[in-house]
């Protein structure tokens, strides 16, 4: 397979879903990782908006906007990942889950978007067949650490990049831009 890269991001040739599809990034992730749910964003910690997500897959329209408007203050793995940096375990029907498919094994990893704001970068994994291992959640990790340097450090000195949502309020800005 080859890659296109533009030239704000022709040295590292990754797969990032504002420069390539959505869907490329979310393959990207199930081959590395066996996953079958993804779901990627940098979202407001206290209210997430499903504009908010950049990448999304195994998870319908209708589960990310109940999940963002009434489950994510009782998703116990979101707000562990908040705390932790990762978190593990088992999506139910019952029990909020991070708008992934239920009975399915999770992991969801957050990072600081920008300290001082609530703002996290935000990627939750899903599948049915086995629990993460120790291996796949460094790897996990890693992929939420290499797409948030994408986009923060772009490949020219003079550009910006910034994510608005659907209301044009700004969600994140490179710390060049800010």
């Amino acid at each position: 397979m080859t890659l296109q890269t533009h030239s704000a991001d022709a040295s590292s040739g990754a797969v990032v879903p504002w420069r390539d599809t959505p869907s490329a990034y979310t393959d990207q992730l199930k081959r590395d990782l066996g996953v079958d749910g993804v779901v990627l964003g940098v979202i407001d910690a206290r209210k997430p908006g499903t504009d908010e997500c950049l990448a999304v897959q195994g998870a319908k329209s209708a589960q990310l906007t109940q999940w963002c408007q009434k489950q994510f203050k009782t998703d116990a793995l979101s707000r562990e990942a908040r705390r932790k940096g990762v978190a593990t375990g088992k999506t139910s029907k019952s029990t909020a889950g991070p708008a992934l498919p239920a009975s399915r094994h999770a992991a969801v990893f957050t990072q600081p978007a920008v300290v001082g704001t609530h703002r996290v970068w935000y990627l939750a994994l899903s599948r049915k067949a086995k629990a993460f291992s120790d291996s796949e959640l460094t790897r996990g990790d890693l992929a939420l650490t290499a797409v948030r340097a994408q986009f923060d450090h772009t490949g020219e000195p003079d550009l910006g990049r910034v994510l608005l949502g659907d209301d044009n309020r700004l969600i994140h800005a490179d710390p060049r831009t800010e």
